[in-house]
């Protein structure tokens, strides 16, 4: 159980202690804005952080015909999320390190850090 605050409310500090995970694909396309707003609703809410899945390109795992490819690629889109938030920590899943040579994934790592003022 929560304990309560001055105003009886419950302290949701316990949050950031969790991350939130998305998956930007559904029934419909998802839009660079309902993305950037779940950011920045999970950020309001406390979380810790904020990943998406780097094989975006493979479909839902329950999606055997891999009929939805329309999806957000993260390394892409990290940038948005970073600009449209202030604390929260975003990120890819996991990365495939194969997928680059790793001056690129150091290159696109420091410019997220950059792009985020460092530290996040």
């Amino acid at each position: 159980m929560h304990e309560r605050n001055h105003t009886g409310a419950a302290d949701m500090s316990i949050m950031d202690k969790f991350s939130v995970v998305t998956f930007p694909w559904g029934k419909k396309l998802p839009t660079v804005e309902g993305c950037i707003r779940m950011a920045q609703h999970a950020e309001k809410l406390g979380f810790y952080s904020i990943h998406m899945p780097m094989e975006t390109t493979q479909g839902k795992p329950y999606d055997p015909d891999k009929k939805v490819k329309d999806v957000f690629d993260s390394l892409v889109f990290l940038g948005p999320m970073l600009l449209a938030t202030k604390k929260i920590r975003v990120g890819p899943d996991g990365i495939t390190l194969p997928f680059l040579p790793p001056f690129y994934w150091a290159q696109h790592f420091a410019t997220l850090d950059h792009m985020s003022g460092g530290g996040r």
